[in-house]
C-alpha cells in the first residue's frame, strides 16, 4: 500500500475484512474484561456515595480510574488503530489504482470516504484521551473528550452513510447493488440507538443529580453508558461485511482491476487485449511458417542430390593379404 508515495506494510485485500473484526474483539474483550474485575471485587462503589450504584452497574469511566486504567488505555488505542485502518484499507481498495471493490465513482464519494478516515482518527484519538484522563482528576477534560468521541464517530456514520447511497444509485447493473443499501440503512439504525441511548443516558444522568445520591437513576444511567459501549462495535461488524460483500475480484494481483460495463476504460482494455492476441497469433503464425519453409527447402535440397552408391553408404575396404608369418 502506497501513501504519501511511500509502502508501508499492508494485509491482502482479500483479508481486509478482518481489520474491523480485530478492532471489535479488542474493544469487546477490554469491556467484557473491566466489567468481569468490577464483579469479581463485589461491585465496589469506587467513593461515590450513590447507595443504589452497586445494584445495577458503575460507570466505565469509573472503572477505567482504578487499577484497571492500562487494560482501558490498551484496548482504546487497539481498537483505534485497527477502526482508522479499515476506513483507510476501504478508501484505497476503491482507487483506480487498486479497483479491488466497487471502485468510488466520483469525487464526492472520494471526498466522503476521506472525511471518513478523519472522522474516525479523531474519534480514536479522543476515546484514547478519555482512557487516558481519570474522571476523578480531570474530570472536565474526561468528559469533553467522551462527547467529541460520540460526535465524531456519528459524522463518520454519516459519511459512510451518504457514500453508500451513492453507490447504490450509481451501480444499476451490479448484482450485489442491494447491499449498499442494507449497508447505509444498518447504519442508520445503528445513528437512532446510539442517539437512543444517548439521550437516555444524559436524561437520566440528570434526573440523578437533581434526587441526590439516593436515586435510582445513577444506575439506570450506567446501564445506558454500558449498552452504548457495547452498541458501537455494530458499526465495525457492518464495515467487516462492507470489504467481504462489495468486492470484484478475488485476485489480489495489482495489475487486475475492475471495469465498468459500457466505459472507455473497459473498451481500452479489450482492445489491448485484442491486440495483444493478434500479435502473439501473428507471431505464432510467422514461426510455424518461418518452420515449414525452412523444412520444404530442407526437403528440396535432399530429393535434388544425387543416389548415394552402395560403396558410400557402406564403404567396402580390400582385405589385408599381409600373411602373420611375415
Amino acid at each position: 500500500m502506497l501513501l504519501f508515495g511511500k509502502k508501508f506494510i499492508n494485509v491482502k485485500p482479500k483479508h481486509a475484512f478482518i481489520l474491523p473484526l480485530i478492532s471489535t474483539a479488542a474493544w469487546w474483550g477490554m469491556l467484557t474484561a473491566m466489567l468481569v474485575c468490577w464483579m469479581i471485587q463485589g461491585r465496589p462503589l469506587y467513593g461515590s456515595d450513590h447507595v443504589y450504584f452497586h445494584s445495577f452497574i458503575t460507570f466505565l469511566s469509573n472503572v477505567g480510574a482504578t487499577n484497571l486504567q492500562p487494560v482501558f488505555i490498551c484496548g482504546s488505542a487497539c481498537m483505534g488503530i485497527f477502526f482508522v485502518w479499515t476506513t483507510w484499507e476501504e478508501y484505497y481498495l476503491r482507487t483506480p489504482q487498486r479497483r479491488y471493490l466497487m471502485p468510488s465513482i466520483n469525487k464526492h464519494t472520494r471526498g466522503l470516504h476521506i472525511a471518513s478516515i478523519v472522522f474516525a482518527g479523531l474519534a480514536s484519538f479522543s476515546i484514547l484521551m478519555v482512557s487516558c484522563f481519570k474522571n476523578n482528576k480531570f474530570g472536565y477534560v474526561h468528559n469533553s473528550f467522551v462527547g467529541l468521541f460520540i460526535v465524531f464517530d456519528f459524522f463518520m456514520a454519516v459519511c459512510h452513510i451518504s457514500a453508500y447511497v451513492l453507490y447504490y444509485r450509481h451501480y444499476q447493473d451490479y448484482a450485489k447493488r442491494n447491499w449498499f443499501f442494507y449497508s447505509a440503512l444498518i447504519k442508520f439504525i445503528w445513528i437512532i440507538l446510539a442517539l437512543g441511548l444517548v439521550i437516555g443516558y444524559l436524561t437520566l444522568y440528570r434526573l440523578a443529580h437533581s434526587d441526590g445520591d439516593t436515586s435510582k437513576e445513577w444506575g439506570y444511567s450506567g446501564v445506558c453508558e454500558w449498552s452504548l459501549c457495547f452498541v458501537f462495535p455494530i458499526l465495525l461488524i457492518t464495515m467487516s461485511f462492507d470489504l467481504w460483500t462489495t468486492k470484484v475480484r478475488d485476485n489480489d494481483d495489482d495489475d487486475e482491476s475492475y471495469t465498468e460495463p459500457g466505459s472507455d476504460l473497459e473498451n481500452g482494455v479489450v482492445a489491448e487485449k485484442r491486440n495483444r492476441h493478434g500479435h502473439q497469433v501473428s507471431s505464432d503464425s510467422n514461426e510455424f511458417g518461418q518452420e515449414e519453409m525452412t523444412l520444404s527447402a530442407s526437403m528440396t535440397n535432399t530429393m535434388n542430390q544425387r543416389p548415394l552408391s552402395i560403396q558410400e553408404v557402406i564403404p567396402i575396404h580390400p582385405p589385408n593379404r599381409t600373411s602373420a608369418y611375415h
